[in-house]
């Protein structure tokens, strides 16, 4: 078993016609109200827009036909005067929506001088990111200068031990004693290299570190700026969305005041239309009594 609705067109009809007569424009909240807070406002939108659109085809057709004519001239100035408050609300509420549209294209333009000084900033945030790139190749170029440093050093470490080797060919005689000089010689030699080279791979291990956190931070910048950039991707589109939104808007608002210039037109037409209705009705009266009155003369003088 279906529900029934909670408000029917029949009562948003007569709140609209009871507002327009109290000189009151019958809004979607004002008739929410006047319904007892009952029904959506989609649902009162629907209804509102179905009266209206009645109106515009009907006109005053929709009257009784057994009106009585001294009421005419009263409807007319009423539907004249409705038709009219009716314009002077629409004006308002459009009025008000170009200020809310302008309102918008100013918070555009805040947002789009945002951007600007963003990419600015962010502009400066790659020149610093350029800045340790470049740090990073002197310090590659450094470890590069270290490892030269080290091959060289072997190098004269084989020439050291072939020199001592042909020494010892050259001094048989004093084997005993410059053995003791020359391996004493050779294990300073040794020293001093693996001190060397543990200052070496130390310096080394400190220049990797070095360039893995130049890494790190350079890696960090770019998902900051990452970041920044679809933020303020997102917040372009949504506030393209809301001008696209309140352009749509002002279009069905501007449908709406041509229809209700129409439809005042047409009442306008109508309304000359019943004046030489009732004008035609008047004289053709005045020609029947006319009539009537030169017959019961001659009845009478008869």
């Amino acid at each position: 078993m279906t529900r029934p609705p909670l408000i029917t067109f029949e009562a948003v009809r007569r709140s609209c016609l009871k507002m327009m007569g109290d000189g009151e424009w019958p809004t979607n909240q004002a008739l929410y109200e006047a319904l007892g807070r009952k029904g959506s406002m989609g649902t009162i939108q629907k209804h509102k827009t179905a009266f209206f659109e009645s109106l515009k085809d009907k006109g005053f057709e929709a009257l009784p036909a057994s009106l009585p004519k001294d009421l005419v001239p009263l409807i007319e100035e009423w539907w004249s005067l409705s038709v009219r408050h009716a314009g002077e609300a629409h004006a308002d509420e459009r009025k008000k929506l170009l200020e809310q549209l302008d309102q918008q294209e100013s918070i555009i333009n805040d947002l789009n001088e945002a951007i600007v000084t963003l990419n600015h900033k962010i502009g400066h945030r790659d020149g610093v990111i350029r800045d340790l790139e470049r740090d990073r190749d002197a310090l590659i170029s450094e470890v590069e200068s270290g490892k030269a440093l080290v091959s060289e050093l072997q190098k004269r470490i084989a020439g050291l031990e072939e020199r001592v080797e042909g020494l010892r060919v050259d001094h048989a005689a004093r084997v005993d004693e410059l053995t003791r000089l020359y391996e004493a010689d050779i294990q300073g030699y040794q020293d001093r290299i693996s001190t060397l080279k543990q200052e070496l791979t130390a310096s080394l291990d400190r220049e990797k570190m070095e360039v893995a956190r130049s890494e790190r931070n350079a890696d960090h910048f770019l998902l900051q700026i990452n970041t920044e950039r679809e933020r303020c991707q997102s917040m372009e589109a949504s506030f393209k969305a809301v001008v696209e939104r309140l352009e749509s808007e002002l279009t069905i608002y501007r449908a709406r005041e041509e229809r209700l210039v129409r439809g005042q037109q047409e009442a306008e037409n109508r309304a000359e239309r019943y004046e030489k209705e009732l004008e035609d009705l008047q004289q053709r009266f005045d020609d029947q009594m006319s009539v009537a009155s030169n017959e019961s003369k001659g009845d009478d003088d008869d």
